[in-house]
């Protein structure tokens, strides 16, 4: 577990009752430590330690009020998605302070969350997947033409592929076992600390046999960094190599955690099962993967509905005419 640092207010360090905000953080950083992964638990360090010990730090936790604390967080300038995220641990830090006695009230159960739009999915379309395929394939070391091909047609997420090793690969049932990810140059489990394993597409086992014949009998990871031998501390560097193949091909610019989108949307364009699909992704609620994808969900059905109203004012702009020449007619 991940040892954590007592957060310092740059104020005043003088207090040290257990009652102060800053001890209180400490303390309930402690507390989740074993439950967070280090990542959650270091953004949660950096946003108390950025935001509010120096504001609140030194003062007994009590002695904060909804009203001060309230206006101080309508001057934040921070967005509404970055705004949820550094209440978050705040929320955590005042809940246990009334957990353990030291508050009466929890003042931040009165502010709300702030609404936010959340991105869409940005995929590839499917011309343009292989025109990124034909790129890398010419232009870079082959490592990148196998590990974006295995990204667009599995679906995994770059944490995912880049912790990938020889044993994950069943070559004889097609089939990738994910089981863990690596980010910031450590392993984890997975976002959904499940194990899943994903079938593999044809072009994904294609990819996969020529990897083999460059690191498998390197090291046990699937993808090597060409360029240093090593394996990948993080995603990175595959992002930098996305992002020149797109300029290269013309293809407007996006992050490279769109081949998963990508995965997602080329499925439903060949008329892939969406439960099928859903659970190859490991969505643990096959409800988010229908949100999320409803525009190619519905596919054709789109362009019938719009039809309808061409026909529509069609037939009635036939009519009018109709009327209108039969009076003149007459």
């Amino acid at each position: 577990m991940k040892k954590v640092l007592p957060l310092v207010d740059p104020v005043s360090n003088n207090c040290q009752s257990s009652d102060l905000f800053k001890n209180i953080a400490t303390d309930w950083l402690t507390l989740i430590g074993a439950n967070v992964v280090f990542t959650t638990l270091g953004e949660y360090e950096r946003s108390l330690g950025r935001y509010f010990i120096p504001q609140f730090g030194s003062r007994p936790i009590d002695s904060i009020t909804y009203e001060e604390l309230s206006l101080y967080l309508a001057k934040l300038p921070v967005c509404g998605k970055t705004f949820n995220n550094v209440m978050t641990p705040l929320r955590g830090v005042f809940a246990y302070a009334k957990r353990s006695g030291k508050i009466l009230e929890d003042i931040t159960e009165h502010i709300d969350w702030r609404k936010h739009q959340a991105p869409g999915p940005d995929p590839l379309e499917p011309g343009e997947v292989l025109r990124v395929i034909d790129y890398l394939r010419a232009t870079q070391h082959p490592t990148w033409h196998n590990y974006f091909e295995v990204a667009m047609f599995t679906g995994i997420r770059p944490s995912e592929q880049i912790a990938l090793r020889w044993p994950a690969v069943d070559f004889r049932r097609e089939q990738l076992c994910i089981r863990a990810a690596r980010v910031r140059s450590r392993e984890k489990d997975t976002k959904t600390h499940r194990i899943r394993y994903v079938d593999l597409q044809s072009r994904a086992a294609q990819a996969l046999i020529r990897q083999r014949e460059l690191t498998h009998t390197l090291t046990g990871h699937i993808f090597i960094n060409p360029c240093t031998g090593r394996f990948f501390a993080s995603s990175a560097t595959a992002m930098d190599v996305w992002r020149e193949a797109l300029r290269e091909t013309g293809i407007r610019p996006r992050s490279a955690r769109q081949t998963r989108h990508t995965y997602a949307t080329l499925c439903l364009h060949a008329g892939m099962n969406p439960a099928y699909v859903s659970r190859q992704m490991g969505h643990t609620n096959a409800k988010m993967f229908f949100e999320t994808y409803s525009r190619w969900l519905d596919g054709h059905a789109n362009d019938r509905e719009k039809a309808k109203m061409d026909a529509f004012l069609l037939a009635e702009t036939n009519f009018q005419t109709g009327v209108f020449t039969s009076y003149v007619t007459a």
